[in-house]
Order: structure tokens, then C-alpha cells, then sequence
């Protein structure tokens, strides 16, 4: 069972291999979404890459995510604009990050923004075969 936590305890928290910068960023994306009416932000941090990650760029060492609840949470959910805002912003102070997942708690719903090879931020396309998983694709389910 997830739980709400303390902002201020979170860099303690979030993955060794960010910077500050991100982990300031992270914060202040915390933050931005604390501010929308009727969203509960359950857990934010950043998850480590396997090596079997298919087509990573190889600065890409971990993903950022978000686990969101309420209706609040869902109507982030169906903003793709302010979604890949809030990514674009953490790409730009968190240079190790390859993508951003906004997920909706007990659920298998989950947004996934990324950084391309060649610097683009894009939305992950849903794969129906969990065996053509690239980067910029993700399960569908």
C-alpha cells in the first residue's frame, strides 16, 4: 500500500545517481502538482534502468515517476500538454533522465513522456506486443 509522504523528506530519498538539480527540480514538480485541486501525489522518485532497456540513449540512467490519485489526478492523467511541460522542465535540470511516468495509483494506467536520441520530448507510444518494446514505446494495457 502506498502512502503520502513529506516533500521535505524526499531527497534523502530519490535515486543517488541524480543531480541537485534534478532532485530540485523533482521537489518543485512536487510542488506544482500538490497545487491542483482534488490531486493526491502518492509517491514521487526516480526508478534505475535495467540493462535490457532497448534502444536507451546511453546518458539515459533512470526514469522519474509520479503516482497520482483522486479526480485531480485523473484529469492530469488526460492532459497530455501539461504532462509533457512538467517533463519538459524536469529534462532540462535532470540530465541523466531518459523519461518522465505519470502513473494513476492501483491502476495499470500510466503516461510516459521521454527524451529522444536526437533531444525531442514525445509521448511513449502503446505497444500491443510486449515482445516490440523500443524506447519511446510502452505496454498497452
Amino acid at each position: 500500500m502506498l502512502l503520502p509522504f513529506n516533500i521535505s523528506a524526499r531527497a534523502a530519498e530519490i535515486h543517488q545517481a541524480v543531480s541537485q538539480q534534478c532532485v530540485l527540480q523533482i521537489e518543485a514538480t512536487e510542488k506544482r502538482l500538490l497545487e491542483v485541486s482534488t490531486l493526491n501525489l502518492v509517491e514521487a522518485g526516480t526508478d534505475k534502468y535495467s540493462d535490457s532497456e532497448p534502444g536507451r540513449p546511453v546518458y539515459a540512467t533512470h526514469s522519474v515517476y509520479f503516482t497520482l490519485e483522486k479526480e485531480g489526478g485523473e484529469n492530469l492523467m488526460n492532459s497530455p500538454v501539461l504532462m509533457k511541460s512538467l517533463s519538459t522542465a524536469l529534462f532540462a535540470q535532470c540530465n541523466t533522465a531518459g523519461s518522465v511516468v505519470f502513473g494513476f495509483n492501483k491502476s495499470d494506467w500510466s503516461e510516459t513522456f521521454g527524451k529522444m536520441t536526437d533531444g525531442t520530448i514525445q509521448k511513449f507510444d502503446c505497444a500491443e506486443d510486449p515482445t516490440q518494446i523500443t524506447w519511446g514505446t510502452q505496454p498497452c494495457l
